[in-house]
């Protein structure tokens, strides 16, 4: 007996294409959520360690800024003396700085040791037209906030400008 061949449905290519919206909605919403969490990152990074580092550099208190913003592994490789010695020279180089962007920022970690962070990419620009990048890598330190733990120049920073610490 010759079974017959139903012709195509209407509703399963309805449940196909309905299929297909609802991936395509999911993979929006989890963008968006993605999105809002980088967003909400970007500004704990900026109200608790960026905006307060830079106002004490622009104060001249270079000191208080080691003392309070980087972690005490930082403070144990770089002393605060050099890092003062160094910040001044940057502003005496440089001039006064203009807006510092953040202009990447993503979680990484060491295999061996187990330390996590969050590497943060700034662009640095000073009012005699200078413009570099400055990557930072951020420790969260719980109940204080986003801690200095160490910092590297961008590839194509002034040759003049001391490499670290500051």
């Amino acid at each position: 007996m010759n079974a017959k061949e139903s012709p195509p449905s209407w509703i399963g290519l309805s449940g196909c294409l309905g299929g297909g919206l609802l991936v395509i909605l999911l993979i929006i919403v989890g963008v968006g959520y993605v999105r809002g969490k980088a967003a909400e990152k970007k500004a704990r990074v900026s109200t608790e360690w960026l905006t307060p580092y830079l106002e004490l550099i622009r104060e001249g208190a270079a000191e208080r800024a080691w003392e309070t913003l980087t972690t005490e592994r930082y403070r144990e490789q770089f002393p605060q003396e050099k890092y003062s010695e160094n910040v001044r020279k940057v502003r005496e180089l440089l001039g006064t700085i203009e807006p510092v962007t953040i202009t990447s920022l993503r979680g990484g970690g060491e295999i061996g040791t187990g330390r996590r962070y969050e590497s943060v990419v700034t662009k640095w620009k000073w009012l005699d037209g200078v413009e570099f990048f400055r990557t930072f890598e951020l420790v969260d330190v719980p109940g204080v906030g986003f801690r200095l733990d160490n910092a590297r120049l961008g590839k194509f920073t002034p040759n003049e400008v001391p490499l670290d610490p500051w």
